[in-house]
This record gives structure tokens, sequence and C-alpha cells, in this order.
């Protein structure tokens, strides 16, 4: 046994080595948190940050009337489709009639379809004469009348009908599964769907008992990388991120894409995709598009017919001859609907392209239209999940130039409407919590997942909720809750679309604006270097704007290092000769060897035309202006 007197002088050192580190840690945790303030690295990170992306979303709220945006939003004139020639033929329930029969005229038809293994090609049948109540099976025709003398084409017309086929119905079914609807205009912001489209929000939310989510975000910078989310989840052309499936379709087909609608027919669905504007399909825009028909009814057909027509030509903006373009296309779905209602489960895209495509306001002729179309297949729809939405909002119009216009590009609308059974029950109340929350396309894709794995004849809550990660690497079901601290990284949303940040605009005299902005300038140059001599080299003209923001929490405050002291900035800007406007994040970090580094895509904010036709890639389109 030891002395007392040795007992304590042990003792007593014991309490000096503790006293020891504890001021040591005290003095680390003063530095860490004041220290930093005799840094000049903290001191030009004091300068300009705002605040970290925190574990959870603040989401923004915009007044889809903001008046710094007032100036672009006016409303438009109805779609009128001028009269070019008179109605003659109609087809219904397999028969060809005469609304009017020219009996001084010669009137065939014929029919057409896809052609094998192309895209882009069709094979057509023989011109056979037409005769009132003339019977036909094919699910596209063109119909034409002649002067008998001379024998000039006076009427010409393109018809489509969808009937049940008979291998489509025999699919077995495993379970209860129920019919998805994914309803699509393309470039609608939630903003502007509100502003554009009232009937059709209003027939939504009263019929549909639909939900619209407030956060929901896109993924990728134009409608692809969307889409390629939402149908595959995967993901692919997005800068910053290696591609999940080939960037490159120019030289192979989609078809061994593992797209959505290949599950829902394994389980026993009709499948059903349309998308007009064809030179700009989702899959054929520089890309080789498919070789087999992706689906059991496929539209494109009937799309590059008629875009492909003198009738087209002499068309009103949007029409057909006296008929809407997006009514055809309408049309088209509600025989879909009403062949297969009550046979099979169905699964539908509908993609509306060109209707708000190019302009912020025209996507408001189809209001009418479109509410009617939602209002007149309610009964068969009640029972199905129905999903409405845009892709992104707009990119090119002007008002995508000031900060409210960039907020609505990076939020589309999204709204979901369940079967009539669920509205009221559990999962009804977990998609109005979720409503509130980020989400984004990644939870899209993982939802369509869900709703294939969920036993709809069985009680909802006693069912496992499956493990998401076998869908896909990100996202998670929208019919389960949404967790409450959510940001930009854990939704898988690209840092430069996140809306999360809390921002401040910089005067743009600012030196670091300046050396932010020449640094997208310098990007663009190195990504279109591998063009040799296309594209001419850009420089800066005009910077127009700028913000600055922290970045995501992760990647901030190294406790040992000035890896903390960084900030970004948002910078649009005008490059010549092309006059493109630029819109760009930068990231820059004083202690790194290259200060300034761009974050993530450059963005192209407003057309670009013909500028481009020398490249044949979507990134590369949106940034060269062709020499020759």
């Amino acid at each position: 046994m030891l002395p007392q007197r040795s007992r304590l002088f042990r003792r007593s050192r014991f309490k000096k080595a503790h006293l020891i580190v504890l001021v040591a840690t005290l003095l680390c945790l003063w530095y860490y948190y004041f220290g930093y303030e005799t840094n000049d690295y903290y001191k030009i990170s004091l300068q300009y940050a705002v605040g970290t992306e925190s574990e959870t979303c603040e989401l923004p709220h915009i007044d889809p009337y903001d008046p710094s945006i007032l100036k672009y939003i006016h409303p438009v004139r109805p779609l009128t489709c001028a009269t070019l020639q008179k109605e003659y033929t109609v087809l219904v329930n397999g028969t060809i009639r005469f609304l009017t029969y020219p009996s001084d005229l010669n009137c065939q038809y014929r029919c057409f379809q896809r052609a094998n293994g192309s895209d882009d090609n069709l094979d057509y049948g023989p011109w056979k004469q037409l005769e009132n109540t003339t019977k036909t099976a094919c699910e596209f025709l063109e119909t034409g009348c002649w002067k008998k003398f001379p024998p000039l084409r006076v009427y010409a017309n393109l018809h489509s009908q969808i009937a049940p086929k008979p291998e489509v119905l025999k699919r077995k079914r495993h379970r209860k599964t129920p019919s998805v609807l994914l309803f699509v205009v393309d470039s609608v912001s939630n903003s502007n769907w509100q502003r554009n489209l009232p009937k059709t929000l209003k027939v939504l939310t009263n019929s549909y008992n639909a939900t619209v989510f407030n956060g929901f975000t896109k993924v990728g910078d134009n409608s692809f990388p969307n889409a390629a989310a939402f149908l595959t989840g995967k993901r692919v052309q997005t800068a910053g991120y290696p591609s999940e499936m080939p960037d490159d379709m120019t030289q192979q087909f989609f078809d061994d894409w593992p797209i959505i609608w290949k599950q829902y027919s394994d389980a026993g669905a009709a499948t059903f995709y349309a998308e007009d504007y064809p030179a700009f399909n989702l899959f054929r825009y520089l890309a080789k598009g498919f070789k087999n028909p992706p689906t059991d009814h496929y539209f494109r057909p009937f799309w590059l017919q008629l875009y492909g027509s003198l009738l087209h030509r002499r068309s009103t903006h949007l029409c057909y001859g006296n008929r809407k373009c997006h009514n055809i296309q309408l049309d088209y779905l509600e025989q879909f609907l009403s062949a297969y209602d009550g046979k099979i489960p169905m699964f539908a895209l509908n993609w509306l392209t060109e209707l708000g495509h190019d302009w912020l306001n025209q996507v408001g002729v189809g209001d009418d239209d479109i509410s009617k179309f939602f209002e007149r297949m309610e009964p068969i729809l009640k029972n199905s999940f129905v999903f409405v939405f845009g892709d992104h909002g707009h990119r090119f119009d002007p008002i995508r130039q000031t900060v409210i216009g960039r907020i609505e590009e990076r939020m589309p609308f999204f709204s979901l409407s369940l079967p009539e059974e669920l509205r009221n029950g559990k999962i009804g109340s977990i998609v109005r919590e979720n409503s509130n929350k980020l989400a984004s396309f990644w939870d899209l894709y993982v939802t369509l997942r869900d709703i294939l794995d969920i036993d709809f004849g069985k009680d909802f809550e006693s069912q496992k909720t499956p493990d998401f990660r076998k869908y896909s690497s990100r996202g998670l079901s929208l019919l389960r809750p949404l967790p409450n601290l959510r940001n930009c990284s854990a939704a898988g949303i690209p840092e430069e679309f996140c809306t999360c940040q809390r921002e401040k605009s910089v005067p743009i005299s600012d030196p670091n604006v300046q050396s932010a902005a020449n640094a997208i300038i310098m990007k663009v140059n190195s990504i279109l270097a591998s063009e040799g001599k296309k594209c001419a080299i850009l420089r800066l003209s005009k910077i127009m704007h700028a913000q600055t923001f922290a970045p995501p929490q992760h990647l901030t405050r190294n406790f040992f290092g000035t890896a903390g002291f960084s900030v970004n900035f948002r910078v649009a800007l005008i490059a010549e000769p092309s006059d493109a406007f630029f819109e760009g994040t930068v990231r820059f970090d004083p202690s790194a060897k290259y200060q300034f580094a761009v974050i993530g895509d450059i963005n192209r904010i407003n057309k670009y035309g013909n500028q481009s036709t020398c490249v044949g890639t979507q990134l590369l389109r949106k940034y060269c202006y062709c020499v020759e």
C-alpha cells in the first residue's frame, strides 16, 4: 500500500493533467468560434456569406404576381384555328363517315404505321376508295379528297383510333394494380400554372381532390435529365455528376433502358406514350429514339405524318387545319383510357410540349380544353393515380432573367390525385403532409415503383415499408412520410438547382463577382474547345446581376483548416459575340489552388435558335456560336 503523501501527489498530478486538457479544449473551441475573426479568410467569408444550407429546407414562398415580374405576364388571346378547308371525314368506332358527302370529289383513304426498326420512318398502305361508313381497323389513317378535273387535292385529314389489343388484354396480373397517368405540360412552373391554367387547377383540386406540392424541385437543367429521373431513377446529363446511363445516344437506341412502363407492362398494364413536337421529343432530340415501339400505343407515327404535311405548314400556329394540336393528342389519350377502362390497368405518359415550350403565357390557350378533358375523364380516372406536372419552369422566356423567374424555373408544378378509396385514409393524410416538404423527380420514380409493390387489396398500414434503395440510389415514396429534416443534398437535388439557400445581392462591380463571371466564360470556352474551330471563342460582355450564398453545410467549417471559408456566387451575364445570357454558380475558396471554381451546370437562359446547328449534342447546343 502506497504512503498517503504519494497518493495525494498522484491525485494532484492527475487533476493538473485534466485541467490542462480542459484549458486546451476551451482554447480550441474559442479559436474555432471566435479566432477566425482575425483570419483574412474568415473576413472574406463574413463579407458575403448569409448562412449555410441547414439540415432542413426553408421553402421559398413567391408571389405568382410579384411586382418584379408583372411586365412579363399578360393574357393571351383564345386560340382560333383558321378555317382552311371544309371538314368532310370523321373516324368513329372503326368506321370512317362523311360529315358532308362531297359528290363532286373523289375521296380516298390510306393507313400508315411506324416502319420496323425506326423512330423516323413510316410505312403506308395503298390509297383506297372511300365510301360512307367505310370500316377500318387501322390505328392511324389519312383521308384525302381531290377534284375530278383537274385532279387537285382540296381536302386532307388525319385520324386515329384505339382498339384494345388482344395480346395486351391477355397479360397476367399478379395483384390488384391501379392505373397510373403521368400528364406533363412542358415548361410550366408552379406559379405559372396558377396564372395560366387556373381552370385546370380548379378541376384537379375540386373534382380529383388533387394535392399540389409546394416544394417540388427539378433535378436537371432541361426536360431529358428530369424525365430520366422519374422514368428510370437514373442520373444523366447533369454537370458535376457521373451519368448512370449513356449520355450520347446518337448511335444507339433506348430500347434497353429500364423505363418504368416496362415494369407496369410486366404487372399486366396496357401502356401508352404520346408526345407532340416530334423533332424535339425526349428520346429523339439529338438521339436515335427507339428501334421497336416502346409502348402498346405510341403516338409518334401520327405526329410525324402531321408535322410533315402541307396542311400543317399552312395552319395557324398550334393548329392542324381546323383542329388544335393539343386536342388531337388529348383525343388519342381519351380513346386509350376509354378502350381499356374496366378491362386491365393502364399506364400512360402524355407529354404536351409545344403548348408551353416557347413562350411563358402561351400555355394559357390550352386551359379550357385541358380542364374539360379532365372533367370528361373523371369517371374513368377516379380510381387511378393521376400525376399532373411540368418538367421545369420556363427556361428561355425573358422572365427567366429575373430572380423570381429563376426560382420559378427550378420549381415545376406538381400535383397528385389518389384513387378515390385512398383519399381520406392514411395515404391521403401522408400525401397532404408531404406537399409542404422538399420533393423531387427522384421521389416520383420511387413512388411509381412503390405503387407496384403495395398490395391495395390489403390494409396499407399493416404492410412493410420497402427498402427504396432497391429501386434507386435516390428518392423516397410520396406515399410514405417524408422526413421533416430534409435538404437538397438528401433529396438528390444538385446544388445549382437548390432553392433552399438564403442569399443576398452583390454589386456587379465587386472584384470577386468579376472574377466569378470570368470563370464562367472560361468554363464555357473549355467545354467548346472539343469542337475545335467550329465555335467562336466567347468573351464577357456584361454582368447583369449577382447573388451570394454559402455552400451546403457538409462542405463548410473544416475544423483545423480553411476549407470552411468559401462562398458561392450566382452570376448572370451576357457573352459576346452570341449575346448568350448565361447563369452559373461559382465557388470562391481563397485557400484553393483555383480560387474560383464553377459548380454544376451553366444555364443558357435565352433562346439560341440556329446559332449552334454546327454541333450535335444537347450540352454544346446551348453554348456554341457557330463560326460558319
